[in-house]
């Protein structure tokens, strides 16, 4: 839903026809137009604040219209680089600014025979109100420079009353012997889909490409080496590498058969040597230690990509702290350990951790792209997972004697923590994906990336565990959320009468 107003007009006569049938991608339909006599009664109102394409200035606001609690808004972009951040910020009901109060803008199309571009947003606010337009924002990340519309544009709304929030589905099936189902299609048997992922896992680790790095884990075969015509995913990307090497250090830590041992031993310190080579590869861009991805040489991709990604360095030092303990509990040295793991200062080719936790502790704050790549904000998954590895460092650094080391990690986790209750939002009653713009399809701030920020991130102590009430309130939404989206869903029983669980994407 864009904001020509062309579209506008067709919304505004249409509207029962038009909105009550638009899928959102992780809220099942939206409802914005509780009335049939939407556009007869009371129509959208438009504002236009400049007609034509700006001749002085490299933001400018085209026009906007809150209606139905819908904001709609359309702006004028000067085409100067590639990387565009275009964000609208606003004051909600109680006329307060906060990181929720802002929509990010998505391109819309370019202005012919101009250097112009529209770009848009169309998405429900009411939730939290809005009041006043404060200003444009436009970041061109390319060449470094930043440009700023003042606007101060008191809003009123028009067309009928935002629409109720609607009642969360209750669940048609209580889960019920899922433990004895997952534990037997696991299991490890020849044949079994965990012998066959376990085997297909392995060809990414270490790849036989030439030029591969020792402790490459390859996102997928699919780039111009493997000859398909696929995605290109033919790269190392820390955070990716960090969660499949956890498998290997679970299988490591479950091993009793010696050559096996070995095996899953020996790519673990193949895979903490290359996370360590990665890190001082001087192609590095701004990203520094948050650069997502690298070539299977282990040289920084330096193309345009959403970065940093701050969360990679996090993850990777959780997956080799654990190895470490898993290590000394076979009988592995200290000593090792503190060269091969984890001392940076004295090893910085092949021990990685100190580094990448000493970078978490200076940059859990600032903003990241998330690990869909998607949107530069402050993310509850990434909060999350560097939480883990700054309370897990502080620990590890004290076992090894590291007392300063320990001090600031632990100083930086309880300043973390303070944090995470902002992703809680009252309004909805659910942990936020973003403390940040709404982002262009994920106006309900519904995702599955909360979900997994517990899974990957809950350090064991209380703080967001898996029985918490919020995170248990956003694991209903989330789930139940895609019940209207998958026709899968309508099939609650299998073959043998038993309950099937809700399918989540």
């Amino acid at each position: 839903m864009l904001g020509s107003p062309a579209l506008q007009v067709v919304l505004n006569s249409s509207c029962d026809m038009l909105l009550r049938h638009i899928a959102t991608p992780l809220g099942g339909l939206l409802a914005f137009c509780p009335s049939s006599s939407f556009a007869q009664n009371t129509p959208c109102q438009t504002t236009t604040v400049q007609a034509s394409v700006p001749t002085s200035s490299n933001v400018a606001l085209n026009s906007y219209s809150y209606c139905g609690g819908n904001l709609d808004v359309s702006v004028y972009i000067a085409n100067v680089n590639y990387n565009k951040v275009v964000t609208l910020y606003y004051t909600d009901s109680q006329g307060v600014s906060t990181p929720l109060t802002s929509l990010a803008l998505g391109y819309n199309s370019s202005i012919p025979n101009t250097n112009y571009e529209f770009w848009s947003a169309n998405t429900p606010v009411y939730l939290d109100g809005i009041t006043e337009l404060l200003n444009l924002t436009y970041v061109a990340k390319d060449i470094g420079q930043t440009y700023v519309q003042q606007l101060q544009l008191p809003v009123k709304a028009s067309g009928n009353a935002p629409p109720s929030p609607a009642a969360i589905p209750a669940p048609y099936a209580t889960p019920n012997g899922f433990s004895d189902d997952i534990t037997s299609w696991l299991a490890p048997t020849n044949g079994s889909q965990a012998d066959f992922s376990k085997t297909r896992m392995f060809l990414n680790i270490n790849p036989d490409i030439d030029g591969a790095a020792k402790g490459t884990v390859v996102a997928a075969r699919s780039g111009p080496s493997y000859d398909q015509k696929l995605p290109d995913y033919e790269y190392d990307w820390v955070r990716d590498s960090s969660l499949t090497m956890d498998v290997v250090r679970s299988l490591y830590a479950a091993s009793t058969v010696d050559k096996f041992t070995r095996k899953y031993k020996d790519a673990m310190f193949h895979y903490a040597e290359g996370r360590a080579v990665e890190q001082n590869d001087p192609s590095l861009t701004f990203a520094g230690l948050g650069e997502p991805k690298f070539y299977l040489n282990n040289t920084a991709f330096t193309g345009p990509w959403g970065r940093p990604q701050n969360d990679g360095p996090a993850t990777a030092a959780i997956t080799l702290m654990d190895f470490a303990n898993d290590y000394m509990k076979k009988g592995g040295s200290l000593s090792s350990v503190r060269d091969r793991i984890w001392n940076s200062t004295a090893n910085p080719l092949k021990a990685p951790v100190l580094k990448d936790l000493l970078f978490v502790a200076s940059n859990w704050s600032s903003p990241s792209f998330d690990l869909w790549e998607e949107e530069e904000s402050t993310h509850f998954y990434t909060r999350l997972v560097q939480r883990r590895a700054l309370v897990m460092g502080a620990k590890f650094a004290t076992m090894l004697g590291d007392s300063a080391t320990s001090g600031t990690l632990s100083s930086a986790a309880t300043q973390l923590t303070a944090t995470l209750d902002q992703f809680w939002s009252p309004n909805r009653k659910l942990i936020l994906y973003e403390y940040g713009p709404v982002l262009a399809g994920k106006n309900s701030f519904v995702d599955i990336a909360v979900i997994l920020g517990v899974i990957h991130g809950y350090a064991g102590d209380g703080v967001y565990s898996y029985t918490n009430d919020r995170v248990l309130a956003s694991a209903l939404k989330i789930s139940t959320s895609f019940l209207d989206v998958y026709p899968i869903a309508k099939t609650v029983q299998d073959s043998k009468s038993l309950p099937l669980g809700i399918p989540i994407g």
